[in-house]
């Protein structure tokens, strides 16, 4: 009985019928023909089937086969459309695919979301299947886009939605290629996982109604050089240090960075003033600007006035001189009117009505 059969490099476009019942062939390579179609009956007798070598050829989709565990390549056919690898994914997770490196397939309209024919790497199509599987515990992945980047191999990109699990800090690790993360209504406390290696994709922080503090962990991240979308409203933030804000570029290929800080109970002094400055010159980028508020005073941080805020040093040397001045003065009319006391009464013999009626104290005989 016939247990391997080679058919290569022949013009066989398309394979009908069916193999003889009971036939013991457990290795089928059929590759470097010009098949296109395949009947789902075709492989079904094949009980013994384990190896399937359909590389190099024009096949659209994976064929059917009886045996649940089958090592396939279907490397090299140009044609093989993602939608349909992808199903096999899903209905046949038992298939073992060999050469995946070399293995593509062109996206449709009913491959995830996209609209125009790419070609995609197997490892994409792959990633996609496993998406939810790899996604961080409790919360939901999703495709985000598609990177089409010059020089590189189209990856797909991920967007994972965390809001309102009651977190208390930021998930690590992310998938790869995050590019979205939402932790909105949580209970997260700090930002240091930012700095995260898992963290590097990322371009869209959604951190709205938590419990941050501080935007301090920002600095020196990869994230603040790279980042699209930054919104850290409605937490506990209480200074917002510009030495932070003012590494954020949104000049040339960052015009279109949006940072939202509003709703925050900022304390003001007269070095908030940095921030109106910041705020100002950057205004088309901080949608709730009118939201920064001082919130001991009720007032924007664009409307600050920096009279009322910050005192001239030269202000206070004036009062001092002023307060020094009212008590030179205070100091000589007591001097007087001690000496004037004194005059009278070595001269009369008595003192002063005022003086005579104030209580005598332990120190007076030195005057007597």
């Amino acid at each position: 009985m016939v247990r391997y059969l080679t058919i290569t490099d022949g013009n066989i476009s398309r394979i009908d019928g069916e193999f003889a019942k009971h036939s013991r062939v457990s290795c089928l390579n059929l590759s470097s023909n010009h098949i296109n179609t395949i009947e789902d009956r075709a492989l079904g007798t094949l009980y013994n089937l384990s190896i399937l070598d359909l590389s190099y050829n024009n096949l659209t989709e994976v064929p059917s086969v009886r045996k649940e565990s089958v090592t396939l390549d279907i490397s090299n056919n140009s044609n093989l459309i993602c939608s349909k690898l992808k199903d096999t994914l899903v209905s046949r997770p038992e298939i073992i695919f060999n050469n995946e490196n070399n293995t593509f397939c062109i996206t449709s309209r009913d491959f995830v979301w996209f609209q125009t024919a790419e070609t995609l790497p197997f490892s994409q199509v792959k990633a996609v299947h496993e998406l939810q599987k790899n996604c961080y515990h409790n919360c939901t992945c999703e495709t985000y886009r598609l990177n089409l980047s010059q020089g590189k191999l189209p990856t797909f990109e991920v967007a994972m939605n965390c809001s309102g699990k009651e977190f208390l800090s930021l998930p690590i690790p992310l998938p790869d290629n995050t590019i979205m993360l939402d932790v909105s209504n949580n209970n997260i406390t700090s930002i240091k996982e930012l700095s995260d290696p898992s963290y590097q994709n990322l371009r869209h922080f959604i951190a709205d109604n938590n419990k941050i503090s501080s935007i301090q962990p920002l600095e020196g991240t990869k994230f603040i050089s790279n980042f699209e979308t930054l919104s850290l409203q409605r937490n506990h933030i209480k200074i917002l240090e510009t030495y932070v804000l003012d590494n954020i570029q949104f000049e040339r290929n960052y015009n279109q960075r949006k940072v939202k800080l509003g709703f925050n109970k900022l304390q003001c002094d007269c070095n908030t003033m940095k921030l109106k400055v910041w705020l100002l010159s950057k205004i088309n980028h901080i949608p709730d600007h009118d939201d920064i508020k001082c919130y001991d005073l009720n007032v924007k941080v664009i409307e600050l006035d920096a009279g009322k805020m910050c005192q001239d040093p030269q202000q206070w040397t004036d009062y001092i001189y002023y307060i020094i001045g009212v008590e030179v003065v205070l100091l000589v009319v007591l001097i007087s009117k001690v000496t004037y006391d004194y005059w009278i009464f070595k001269s009369s013999g008595y003192l002063p009505w005022p003086a005579n009626k104030m209580p005598r104290l332990p120190c007076d005989w030195l005057c007597e």
